[in-house]
């Protein structure tokens, strides 16, 4: 499966509309990722994919105010749009440090 038919699943399975920029800038970052990693296309579709779909939240939850500037750097991870892909903010979900780890350990 070619990355650019990667990229249309991924902007489907996450809500993006799957016009001709969302999509190429998906499927760069799925080649991006394959190649930094030195995993297929498909493997970092997948990876992409879950950490899109995890939710990030305040670590602090019910014990301690959360600072604006947290709110939105929350909101900035869960929100899944063009940029999310230009800045690679999948690696910074836990199911992605899970898949690094993995990758590394074999």
């Amino acid at each position: 499966m070619t990355a650019l038919t990667l990229a249309a699943q991924i902007a489907r399975k996450v809500g993006m509309v799957p016009t001709w920029p969302n999509v190429q800038t998906i499927r760069l970052a799925i080649e991006c990722e394959a190649a930094y990693s030195e995993v297929s296309a498909k493997e970092a579709a997948e990876v992409i994919a879950r950490a899109a779909r995890e939710l990030s939240c305040d670590p602090n939850a019910g014990y301690v105010p959360t600072p604006t500037w947290l709110e939105r750097e929350l909101a900035r991870r869960n929100r899944i749009d063009r940029f999310w892909f230009e800045d690679a903010l999948w690696r910074r979900k836990p199911s992605y440090w899970e898949f690094s780890d993995r990758r590394r350990a074999a």
